[in-house]
Order: C-alpha cells, then sequence, then structure tokens
C-alpha cells in the first residue's frame, strides 16, 4: 500500500468527499427504473425457486444424481443471496416504498426456502423435499403475482 506524502493528503482527502456526495446524488432512481429493477429481482427469484424446485423433484424421484442436485442447489442459493443483497441495497423512490417492501418480502421469503432446500439436499432429507416443493411453488406463484402487478403499474405509469 503506497502512502500518501502529508502534503497531498488534503487533496486526497477533498477527492474522496466528492466522490462520495457524486455516488450518494445517484442513489435513487427514477419510479419507472426503479419498477424495472423489482421486475428484473423477481424474475431472479422466480428463476432460482423454479430450478430448485425441479432439483427437489428429481432426486426425490431419483432422476438426479446426489451431488449434482447439492451444486444446482447450491448455485441457486447463491445467485439467490446476490439478488437479494443488490435489491435490498437500493434506494427505492418514496412512491415506490410498497414496492420495495413486498419485492424485499418476497425475496427474503424464497431466500430462505432456497436455503432450506439447500440444508435438506445435503443432510440427505429426502422426506422433507415434497413440502419444501409445495413452499417454493406457494412463493413461486406469490412472485409472478408482483410481477404482474409491476407490470400493471408500469404500463400505467
Amino acid at each position: 500500500m503506497a502512502l500518501v506524502p502529508r502534503a497531498r493528503r488534503p487533496a486526497v482527502i477533498v477527492a474522496a468527499t466528492v466522490l462520495a456526495a457524486v455516488a450518494s446524488s445517484c442513489g435513487t432512481p427514477s419510479p419507472e427504473a426503479f419498477l424495472s429493477q423489482s421486475d428484473k429481482a423477481l424474475e431472479d427469484a422466480s428463476s432460482a425457486v423454479a430450478t430448485t424446485g425441479t432439483a427437489l423433484d428429481q432426486l426425490r424421484f431419483h432422476k438426479l444424481p446426489v451431488p449434482y442436485g447439492r451444486v444446482v442447489v447450491t448455485e441457486q442459493e447463491e445467485a439467490l443471496g446476490s439478488t437479494q443483497q443488490s435489491y435490498t441495497a437500493s434506494q427505492p423512490p418514496e412512491s415506490e416504498q410498497a414496492v420495495y417492501d413486498s419485492t424485499s418480502d418476497l425475496l427474503e421469503d424464497a431466500s430462505g426456502l432456497v436455503t432450506e432446500a439447500r440444508i435438506a439436499v445435503q443432510r440427505g432429507q429426502r422426506s422433507t423435499y415434497a413440502r419444501i416443493r409445495a413452499d417454493l411453488a406457494e412463493v413461486g406463484s406469490q412472485i409472478a403475482e408482483a410481477r404482474e402487478e409491476i407490470a400493471t403499474a408500469e404500463a400505467a405509469g
């Protein structure tokens, strides 16, 4: 790590402050952009939920090798975690707070179920796969409904 000479430290501090101010001023997207971002996060969650559900079905009926099933479910958990983290770190416009709250809740629910699936697969708890699969299907339906509501809001906006 290179040290900044004392004479240049004030310039470095000023530059860092300016960068921070510029970055923070770009924090709130337009309502339209935020709705699009919400839809994309839900689309990603829907994909992770569907893929995890399919993997559980295949594992339950011995149509997928367990090591591969573990990889599939773990990858879905990681992808969904990244989506959730990115989305919840965003700054919603005040007018879209309800969309932010409901989308965040759905991402949390989906993430929790995919994590539950990963744990069950790692432990070989086949008896829980059907219940987890049903729960994934339910959250998948809720995600689809939320995406329809966002599409309606986008069309009206």
